[in-house]
Protein backbone atom coordinates (compact mmCIF):
# COMPACT_ATOMS: atom_id res chain seq x y z
CA UNK A 1 0.00 0.00 0.00
CA UNK A 2 1.24 3.42 -1.05
CA UNK A 3 1.82 4.80 2.60
CA UNK A 4 1.44 8.51 0.76
CA UNK A 5 -2.10 8.27 0.59
CA UNK A 6 -2.33 8.04 4.57
CA UNK A 7 -4.21 5.69 6.54
CA UNK A 8 -6.49 3.75 5.23
CA UNK A 9 -10.19 4.40 6.03
CA UNK A 10 -12.16 1.65 8.15
CA UNK A 11 -14.35 -0.43 5.84
CA UNK A 12 -17.09 0.55 8.01
CA UNK A 13 -19.10 -2.31 5.55
CA UNK A 14 -16.71 -5.02 6.19
CA UNK A 15 -18.28 -8.62 5.93
CA UNK A 16 -19.07 -9.87 9.10
CA UNK A 17 -17.77 -13.76 9.74
CA UNK A 18 -20.20 -15.67 12.19
CA UNK A 19 -18.96 -18.71 14.10
CA UNK A 20 -22.82 -19.90 13.15
CA UNK A 21 -24.87 -19.37 10.64
CA UNK A 22 -26.84 -16.25 11.34
CA UNK A 23 -30.82 -16.41 12.76
CA UNK A 24 -33.47 -16.68 10.65
CA UNK A 25 -34.80 -13.20 11.27
CA UNK A 26 -38.78 -12.20 10.19
CA UNK A 27 -40.66 -9.32 10.63
CA UNK A 28 -43.99 -9.20 13.14
CA UNK A 29 -46.76 -6.91 14.17
CA UNK A 30 -47.09 -6.85 18.12
CA UNK A 31 -50.20 -5.83 17.83
CA UNK A 32 -50.41 -5.34 21.52
CA UNK A 33 -47.70 -2.33 20.96
CA UNK A 34 -48.84 -1.26 17.97
CA UNK A 35 -45.29 -1.87 16.14
CA UNK A 36 -43.22 -3.95 14.15
CA UNK A 37 -40.51 -5.98 15.74
CA UNK A 38 -37.45 -8.43 14.04
CA UNK A 39 -38.54 -11.82 15.38
CA UNK A 40 -36.49 -14.95 15.21
CA UNK A 41 -38.06 -18.21 13.36
CA UNK A 42 -38.20 -21.50 14.97
CA UNK A 43 -34.67 -23.57 13.87
CA UNK A 44 -36.45 -26.06 12.99
CA UNK A 45 -39.19 -25.11 10.56
CA UNK A 46 -37.13 -23.54 8.03
CA UNK A 47 -38.41 -20.73 5.45
CA UNK A 48 -36.91 -20.07 2.18
CA UNK A 49 -36.06 -16.25 1.56
CA UNK A 50 -39.40 -16.26 -0.38
CA UNK A 51 -41.30 -16.75 2.13
CA UNK A 52 -39.38 -15.07 4.70
CA UNK A 53 -40.16 -11.77 2.61
CA UNK A 54 -43.49 -12.40 2.13
CA UNK A 55 -44.35 -12.95 5.91
CA UNK A 56 -42.69 -9.78 6.40
CA UNK A 57 -44.29 -8.18 3.80
CA UNK A 58 -47.60 -9.10 5.66
CA UNK A 59 -46.62 -8.12 8.72
CA UNK A 60 -46.17 -4.47 7.31
CA UNK A 61 -49.21 -4.37 5.90
CA UNK A 62 -51.03 -5.97 8.90
CA UNK A 63 -49.13 -3.23 11.29
CA UNK A 64 -50.21 -0.01 8.77
CA UNK A 65 -54.22 -1.27 8.54
CA UNK A 66 -54.18 -0.39 12.23
CA UNK A 67 -54.41 3.10 10.58
CA UNK A 68 -57.32 5.40 9.09
CA UNK A 69 -54.96 6.08 5.91
CA UNK A 70 -54.14 3.97 3.16
CA UNK A 71 -50.87 1.82 3.85
CA UNK A 72 -49.47 3.11 0.55
CA UNK A 73 -49.52 6.55 2.19
CA UNK A 74 -47.73 5.15 4.95
CA UNK A 75 -45.18 2.90 2.99
CA UNK A 76 -44.47 6.39 0.95
CA UNK A 77 -44.04 8.48 4.48
CA UNK A 78 -40.99 5.16 5.14
CA UNK A 79 -39.58 5.12 1.98
CA UNK A 80 -39.17 9.12 2.66
CA UNK A 81 -36.80 8.05 5.98
CA UNK A 82 -35.09 5.09 4.14
CA UNK A 83 -34.11 6.47 0.75
CA UNK A 84 -31.63 8.96 1.77
CA UNK A 85 -27.69 8.78 1.21
CA UNK A 86 -27.24 8.96 4.85
CA UNK A 87 -29.17 5.55 5.24
CA UNK A 88 -27.35 2.60 6.03
CA UNK A 89 -26.46 0.71 3.52
CA UNK A 90 -27.50 -1.13 1.07
CA UNK A 91 -29.75 2.05 0.49
CA UNK A 92 -27.46 5.12 1.35
CA UNK A 93 -23.93 5.64 -0.07
CA UNK A 94 -21.33 7.58 -0.10
CA UNK A 95 -23.10 10.98 -2.06
CA UNK A 96 -26.46 11.92 -2.95
CA UNK A 97 -25.80 10.91 -6.73
CA UNK A 98 -24.85 7.06 -5.97
CA UNK A 99 -26.86 6.19 -3.19
CA UNK A 100 -28.12 2.20 -2.83
CA UNK A 101 -31.59 2.98 -3.24
CA UNK A 102 -31.24 4.13 -6.80
CA UNK A 103 -31.36 0.36 -7.47
CA UNK A 104 -34.76 0.14 -7.19
CA UNK A 105 -36.74 0.97 -10.51
CA UNK A 106 -39.88 -0.71 -9.85
CA UNK A 107 -43.47 1.56 -10.41
CA UNK A 108 -45.33 -0.07 -7.83
CA UNK A 109 -46.13 0.49 -4.15
CA UNK A 110 -45.86 -2.64 -3.73
CA UNK A 111 -42.76 -3.72 -5.51
CA UNK A 112 -41.33 -0.68 -3.46
CA UNK A 113 -42.23 -2.44 -0.27
CA UNK A 114 -41.16 -5.63 -0.85
CA UNK A 115 -37.62 -4.37 -2.18
CA UNK A 116 -36.90 -2.60 1.38
CA UNK A 117 -37.48 -5.81 2.84
CA UNK A 118 -35.35 -7.92 0.67
CA UNK A 119 -32.66 -5.60 0.47
CA UNK A 120 -32.11 -5.28 3.90
CA UNK A 121 -32.62 -9.07 4.14
CA UNK A 122 -30.22 -9.97 1.78
CA UNK A 123 -27.54 -8.23 3.23
CA UNK A 124 -28.26 -9.86 6.74
CA UNK A 125 -28.27 -12.94 4.91
CA UNK A 126 -24.74 -12.30 2.84
CA UNK A 127 -23.41 -11.98 6.76
CA UNK A 128 -22.97 -8.14 7.05
CA UNK A 129 -25.07 -7.73 10.16
CA UNK A 130 -28.62 -6.59 11.30
CA UNK A 131 -28.35 -3.04 10.75
CA UNK A 132 -29.93 -2.68 7.74
CA UNK A 133 -33.22 -4.81 9.27
CA UNK A 134 -33.21 -2.82 12.30
CA UNK A 135 -33.27 0.26 10.60
CA UNK A 136 -36.46 -0.78 8.10
CA UNK A 137 -38.19 -2.01 11.19
CA UNK A 138 -37.39 1.28 12.77
CA UNK A 139 -38.48 3.76 10.10
CA UNK A 140 -41.43 1.92 9.53
CA UNK A 141 -42.29 2.29 12.81
CA UNK A 142 -41.76 5.58 12.82
CA UNK A 143 -43.77 6.42 9.75
CA UNK A 144 -46.84 5.33 11.62
CA UNK A 145 -45.75 7.24 15.01
CA UNK A 146 -45.52 10.70 12.12
CA UNK A 147 -48.95 10.10 11.30
CA UNK A 148 -50.26 9.66 14.65
CA UNK A 149 -48.89 12.68 15.22
CA UNK A 150 -51.74 14.32 12.54
CA UNK A 151 -49.50 16.96 11.02
CA UNK A 152 -50.83 17.05 7.43
CA UNK A 153 -48.85 19.64 6.19
CA UNK A 154 -45.51 18.09 7.27
CA UNK A 155 -47.04 14.53 6.47
CA UNK A 156 -48.32 15.20 2.85
CA UNK A 157 -45.53 16.53 2.25
CA UNK A 158 -42.83 13.29 3.41
CA UNK A 159 -45.33 11.74 1.05
CA UNK A 160 -44.46 13.29 -2.16
CA UNK A 161 -40.57 12.93 -1.35
CA UNK A 162 -41.03 9.45 -0.65
CA UNK A 163 -43.16 9.34 -4.01
CA UNK A 164 -39.77 11.06 -5.54
CA UNK A 165 -37.13 9.11 -3.99
CA UNK A 166 -38.68 6.36 -5.52
CA UNK A 167 -39.66 7.46 -9.16
CA UNK A 168 -43.28 7.43 -8.96
CA UNK A 169 -43.38 11.15 -9.69
CA UNK A 170 -41.02 13.41 -10.72
CA UNK A 171 -41.22 16.78 -9.11
CA UNK A 172 -42.95 18.05 -6.16
CA UNK A 173 -44.17 21.88 -6.98
CA UNK A 174 -47.58 21.93 -7.77
CA UNK A 175 -47.95 18.34 -7.15
CA UNK A 176 -51.63 17.01 -6.29
CA UNK A 177 -51.78 14.66 -3.53
CA UNK A 178 -52.96 11.24 -6.00
CA UNK A 179 -56.30 9.91 -5.09
CA UNK A 180 -56.22 7.37 -2.17
CA UNK A 181 -53.25 9.12 -0.39
CA UNK A 182 -54.92 11.88 1.13
CA UNK A 183 -54.34 12.56 5.09
CA UNK A 184 -56.87 11.13 7.36
CA UNK A 185 -57.74 12.25 10.88
CA UNK A 186 -57.40 9.39 13.26
CA UNK A 187 -59.56 10.46 15.81
CA UNK A 188 -62.74 12.96 15.28
CA UNK A 189 -62.36 16.45 15.36
CA UNK A 190 -65.06 16.43 18.42
CA UNK A 191 -62.86 13.46 20.64
CA UNK A 192 -59.65 16.32 20.04
CA UNK A 193 -58.10 18.28 23.18
CA UNK A 194 -58.68 21.66 22.18
CA UNK A 195 -58.05 24.85 24.26
CA UNK A 196 -60.85 27.76 24.79
CA UNK A 197 -60.27 31.19 25.58
CA UNK A 198 -63.49 33.43 27.20
CA UNK A 199 -63.63 36.71 25.54
CA UNK A 200 -62.62 39.55 27.49
CA UNK A 201 -65.05 42.15 27.98
CA UNK A 202 -64.00 45.73 27.39
CA UNK A 203 -65.28 48.31 30.25
CA UNK A 204 -67.37 50.37 27.95
CA UNK A 205 -69.14 46.79 27.38
CA UNK A 206 -70.01 46.51 30.64
CA UNK A 207 -73.41 47.95 31.43
CA UNK A 208 -73.99 49.17 35.37
CA UNK A 209 -76.41 47.86 37.10
CA UNK A 210 -79.44 49.60 38.76
CA UNK A 211 -78.52 50.13 42.58
CA UNK A 212 -79.67 47.61 44.68
CA UNK A 213 -80.29 45.11 41.90
CA UNK A 214 -78.18 41.71 41.45
CA UNK A 215 -78.34 39.35 38.63
CA UNK A 216 -78.08 35.59 39.23
CA UNK A 217 -78.26 32.96 36.30
CA UNK A 218 -79.25 35.63 33.83
CA UNK A 219 -82.66 37.17 36.16
CA UNK A 220 -82.15 40.14 38.17
CA UNK A 221 -83.33 40.61 41.90
CA UNK A 222 -84.03 43.11 44.33
CA UNK A 223 -82.33 43.45 47.23
CA UNK A 224 -84.07 44.27 50.21
CA UNK A 225 -83.16 47.52 51.53
CA UNK A 226 -82.63 46.96 55.55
Amino acid sequence: MNSTNGPRRAFEHRIQLYRTPPSCLILAHNRSSRRLVVSITNDSHHLSATEIIAHSYTAVQSLFRTAKVSPDRLIYIAVDLIFKHTSPPPFGGRSKSRAGYFAYNGTTVQSLLEYILSASLKLYWSCRGRDAVDFVVESLNEALSLHLDQDRDFLNESMLRGMKRAGHIHGLRSTMIPSGLEHVDEAPARERQCVTFTPIRRPDMIQPQPRGETRQNGRISMRKKR
